[in-house]
């Protein structure tokens, strides 16, 4: 929000007549801490004043008075605590200005005043950005000169990672099985651990073993994605080891368990299976909680007020009791609460709805309220800035579902603004080149602005890898560099095999959802039934 604006909102704030109609007391004096605050004033200068005063004029876009503050706290800071706070703030502002060589640097600070904390980042860091010798060097550091008492199976997971992208799958084994003999192992890793031992065996056609460990992490799973995952992988191995029959009973399983999934779309692309149409009202519209059994007044009266002030974590403590209970609700209270959170805009609560839906009201259940959690606001904008770029509008749509839930005041850590997410810096760029006139970053909160600017965004993603869908959404992602890193490095003869040799698993996640959310899209627009999209089995070059 802009100073202008929360200047504005304050003093709506003390003088409304209707904070004393409600006595949300503690809602009120939240907001009035976040629209009231002032810039700091540093009289005394000491590490903790500097810090609130970068915070606080990173958040107005000025990052040089923000950097300037961190470097003066840095000049008098003395504990490792406090070097830490001020560079974790200063990293936060690198990301935000895309500046490669600075997030290097402070990492590398940061990872010596906490090994244990910042020592894979680091790494990452370096390996990401094709110095790859720099990061085997920290991390081999680190092997051989952390103590004995410290966890080193994230060391020995990256190290097995970058020496299977080197294809030295024997040393990269190796140190999987040192991860895997680590005490106390993290459950990511362990999953992660499991899922790259079992895609290494299917890479070397060793499908029989990589079906054991796919089964391994089936047991395992943590999660329904995780579980999906492997199931798909397990039937693609024993179609590579000719056994039709068991293949073809776990791809129908998938689309039967979790129809909307990512996955799910695979094994209708394995299958040859076509989508087929939803239907839906696409002038869904609730404005107000509606009146459910279990819902009191003064509950509906608490919701019109974090709705109003779109305090979501606030809406979610609300409403999670009635979540547990949904389907032994009757189909009325169902229906209700189902609108209710949609008008929040609290799609990962619709999400986990959904996924807890029993076997045998999943497709009732998908099919009735997929609507609500893939929606289609600002028609008129999209449909207009797609076509005109010749993107298709289930595209930016799904992008936007994925970036930012359809909020226009969206904004991440790294300052990606607005429902595409833009970052400030490529923004500008682009209004300069396309004449479009952008005077404040806090402009790309307005739809129509955001819109145009994201999807010329997408375009350029598109134009550079010349229309791969899979190539440009991961860069929209991760950057250019990276992608361009990885079709170097990880090409694969089937696109669906290369997007799990994406190594960042935010990445790598990010592609699966953008072309589930695309063929959902296009099922709620499509009038008769369609093949797997073509755009997205184009082959890597």
């Amino acid at each position: 929000m802009a100073l202008s604006d929360r200047v504005s909102a304050c003093e709506n704030l003390k003088t409304a007549k209707w904070t004393e109609k409600f006595k949300h007391q503690d809602l009120i004096e939240f907001k009035k801490r976040e629209y009231c605050k002032t810039p700091p004033m540093v009289i005394e200068k000491n590490v903790a004043s500097l810090l609130a005063a970068a915070v606080y004029y990173r958040e107005e876009f000025d990052h040089e008075e923000a950097k300037k503050r961190l470097n003066q706290g840095l000049e008098l800071a003395k504990s490792a605590s406090e070097k830490i706070d001020l560079l974790s703030e200063q990293l936060r502002i690198d990301q935000i200005l895309q500046d490669k060589k600075a997030r290097i640097q402070t990492l590398k600070r940061l990872s010596l005043l906490d090994p244990e904390k910042y020592t894979v980042d680091y790494a990452r860091i370096l390996w990401t950005y094709s110095k790859t010798k720099s990061a085997l060097k920290v991390l081999k550091s680190a092997e051989h000169n952390w103590p004995q008492q410290r966890s080193k199976q994230s060391v020995f997971y990256i190290l097995g990672r970058i020496y299977e992208e080197q294809k030295k799958l024997k040393l990269a084994q190796s140190y999987f099985d040192k991860a895997l003999r680590q005490q106390a192992l993290d459950s990511d890793i362990f999953k992660n651990l499991l899922s790259t031992m079992a895609w290494q065996q299917f890479k070397k056609n060793q499908f029989s073993k990589s079906i054991e460990l796919w089964e391994k992490l089936d047991q395992f799973a943590p999660d329904r994605f995780t579980k999906m995952r492997a199931q798909f992988w397990m039937a693609k191995s024993y179609q590579k080891l000719k056994k039709p029959e068991q293949a073809l009973e776990i791809y129908n399983q998938i689309i039967q368990e979790d129809p909307l999934s990512y996955f799910s779309a695979l094994s209708h692309l394995e299958l040859d299976k076509k989508f087929a149409p939803f239907q839906f009202d696409s002038n869904i519209k609730v404005t107000e909680l509606k009146k459910h059994s279990e819902i009191s007044t003064d509950l509906a009266d608490k919701w019109k007020w974090a709705l109003a002030f779109e305090e979501n974590v606030f809406l979610e403590s609300m409403i999670q009791p009635l979540i547990s209970s949904f389907y032994n609700q009757s189909e009325k209270d169902q229906s209700i609460l189902i609108e209710n959170l949609w008008s929040a805009n609290l799609t990962n609560l619709l999400t986990q709805l959904l996924s807890q839906a029993p076997l045998s009201q999943r497709t009732m259940a998908y099919q009735k309220y997929t609507p609500y959690l893939f929606p289609m606001p600002f028609r008129n904008q999209i449909t207009s800035e797609a076509n005109a770029h010749k993107i298709e509008p289930s595209l930016v749509y799904s992008l936007i579902r994925q970036e930012s839930g359809f909020n226009p005041a969206a904004r991440s850590s790294t300052d990606a603004l607005g429902l595409m997410q833009v970052m400030p810096k490529v923004a500008r760029k682009i209004a300069k080149t396309h004449q479009i006139e952008l005077s404040d970053s806090a402009e790309l909160f307005q739809p129509d602005l955001n819109i145009k600017i994201g999807t010329l965004e997408l375009k350029e993603r598109l134009a550079e890898f010349k229309n791969n869908y899979v190539l440009a959404i991961a860069s929209y992602n991760a950057g250019t560099d990276p992608v361009h890193g990885w079709v170097k490095s990880r090409k694969r003869k089937e696109v669906i095999e290369f997007i799990e040799e994406i190594p960042f698993e935010e990445t790598r996640n990010y592609v699966r959802l953008i072309l589930r959310n695309q063929i959902i899209y296009k099922r709620l627009t499509a009038t008769e039934e369609f093949s797997f999209p073509s755009d997205w089995l184009k082959k890597i070059n």
